[in-house]
């Protein structure tokens, strides 16, 4: 079951890093797009290429191939290039984000700790939101990085490889978004149909006693308490109704036979454990709380 379930994210965790590797090669490339001056008698012959950052042209016929900044130029970047440039910056950070996030899922998985690093419904949610806000991103780096660019007419203009591996980098996103969509609800599915976490309280069954019971004459006169917890006050049925019994603190032992018949009645005021891990507390001088049947002994467990 393991194997099947990181199926998807062991996917997601490839398919990140591959959408990586392409951002980090396009990003610093000089190879965005291609300029050429158009055969128009008095222009001066000029070509070269242009990334995000910088401008690489060469004039006549000279071989050399300058790389300055745009200002020192005929041509222009485009004019959100450095904009572009800096969205895909962010782009990058997230898309690394995501493989680690990834990785993390895939830890779960093998080692069956859902909750490891991070809670795996929140882990799922957050990859979703990644790899949507990648999208967005990869379109808007596209869409800034073409802005402009045909705004000087003696020029013609025609992109480069790094361009087309951001149009590449947009179906990876969605790709991507895609493979964490199918993983979320993959958990989904996998989460309904598992069965519900024990009820804590019932790790202590309760015992009930008919009211018919009679108790020996000599344990008429008290009331016993099982609790869970020694620091848990108990109310005593008083006259005034202002009688309380602070437990204390302390668990004095009893005997062996108390322990092996599990819930005994015991001295009064005596406080031991039985078998089944609860506390019992006798608590002497008082009568049965029934209204109607005052021999009557009412053991509670409070869990």
């Amino acid at each position: 079951m393991c194997s099947v379930l990181a199926i998807l994210p062991l996917c997601a965790v490839i398919v990140g890093f591959f959408c990586f590797v392409l951002q980090f090669i396009a990003l610093p490339s000089d190879e965005w797009g291609h300029f050429s001056t158009r055969k128009i008698r008095g222009i001066p012959e000029e070509k070269g290429h242009y990334g995000l950052w910088r401008l690489c042209s060469t004039k006549g016929n000279s071989p050399v191939e300058t790389c300055v900044y745009p200002e020192d130029t005929t041509y222009q970047l485009p004019t959100y290039a450095n904009a572009a440039g800096a969205i895909s910056i962010i782009h990058l950070i997230l898309i690394a984000s995501f493989v680690v996030l990834a990785v993390i899922r895939v830890l779960q998985i093998s080692k069956n700790a859902p909750d490891l690093y991070l809670g795996t419904k929140r882990l799922c949610i957050v990859k979703v939101a990644v790899a949507l806000i990648c999208v967005i991103l990869s379109i808007t780096v596209s869409i800034l990085a073409s802005v402009g660019e045909g705004r000087f007419r003696q020029f013609n203009v025609f992109k480069g490889w790094a361009f087309w591996i951001q149009i590449l980098i947009i179906s990876v996103d969605i790709v991507l978004l895609l493979v964490c969509a199918f993983e979320n609800i993959q958990y989904w599915q996998v989460r309904m149909v598992e069965p519900p976490p024990p009820d804590p309280t019932d790790l202590y069954p309760e015992t009930f006693i008919t009211p018919d019971y009679e108790i020996p004459t000599d344990l008429r006169s008290e009331r016993i308490v099982y609790v869970k917890d020694a620091s848990v006050q108990s109310q005593l049925d008083g006259d005034d109704g202002d009688n309380y019994l602070q437990v204390p603190d302390a668990i004095y032992r009893t005997n062996d036979k108390s322990r092996k018949k599990g819930r005994t009645f015991v001295e009064p005021g005596e406080v031991h454990f039985d078998t089944k891990g609860a506390t019992v507390i006798t608590i002497s001088g008082r009568d049965s709380p029934h209204p109607r049947k005052k021999n009557t002994a009412h053991p509670t467990r409070v869990i």
